[in-house]
């Protein structure tokens, strides 16, 4: 591979076999092909579920990182112009990175870019067949929209490499991404959303963001940790309950 690249798609993976290789295949069909996968591993991964492409990059850690390590390790050892997310279990639409990189390079009435772009995203069952949800996205997205809810799923994101440079991961029983998006909107600027569904997000049973009530306290505690007050969190909750009735169930 080229020590140039255009996109650098960061995926931490752990015990992941089972889906793994259809994760990356869907990276490797971008219509955007100056790319490099690089995948974060945990422990052993069985290599021969995976594709074989020069584009691919293997760090492998000895002990289990978090998924906030896993993408830190990533983002130091990426070599392209901009990074993505990608969780190991998701899968992308074939012009997910073509038209994010075209909406970042987009500019509102103050003349500024977006510090991010993310997706809407296609609900999908554990063996890959469509659950009949989508969760659209929202236009722009700012400081205190993310307050109400998290309206950014990781796995669909795109920025600059220099601002996943940026990037505040905390480690704990929150929302790690969560956390890091409201420490990067903190004091200005905007996530651009392109409301199509090009990330199709596998929902497992049993997942830490799975089950609502464990997804709940975790959301109190990333607010707890952004040093909002037990007053504005709990305001911040109503809204996030809301949200995710609307989201889910409506």
């Amino acid at each position: 591979m080229s020590d140039k690249c255009r996109v650098s798609v960061v995926i931490p993976c752990w015990r992941a076999e089972d889906t793994i290789g259809e994760t990356v295949r869907s990276v490797l069909a971008q219509t955007e092909t100056s790319l490099e996968v690089i995948l974060v591993i945990s422990g052993e991964m069985d290599e021969s579920v995976l594709p074989t492409d020069s584009r691919i990059r293997m760090i492998r850690s000895g002990e289990k990182l978090s998924s906030a390590a896993a993408r830190r390790t990533g983002v130091r050892n990426a070599m392209g112009s901009y990074v993505a997310f990608l969780d190991a279990d998701d899968l992308w639409d074939k012009d997910k990175l073509r038209l994010e990189i075209k909406m970042l390079q987009r500019k509102n009435k103050k003349g500024e870019s977006p510090l991010l772009v993310f997706t809407g995203r296609q609900l999908i069952r554990e063996d890959g067949k469509p659950l009949g949800r989508y969760i659209p996205a929202r236009r722009i997205v700012t400081y205190r929209d993310l307050l109400k809810t998290n309206s950014i799923s990781c796995s669909s994101v795109l920025m600059l490499r220099e601002t996943a440079e940026r990037l505040v991961y905390p480690e704990g029983r929150l929302h790690e991404d969560y956390a890091a998006w409201l420490e990067l909107f903190r004091t200005g600027g905007y996530a651009a959303g392109i409301d199509r569904p090009l990330l199709f997000y596998r929902v497992r049973r049993g997942s830490r963001s799975g089950v609502k009530t464990r997804s709940a306290a975790m959301h109190w505690r990333t607010l707890r940790f952004h040093g909002l007050s037990a007053c504005r969190s709990a305001f911040c909750m109503v809204s996030y309950v809301l949200h995710g009735i609307k989201k889910y169930y409506l």
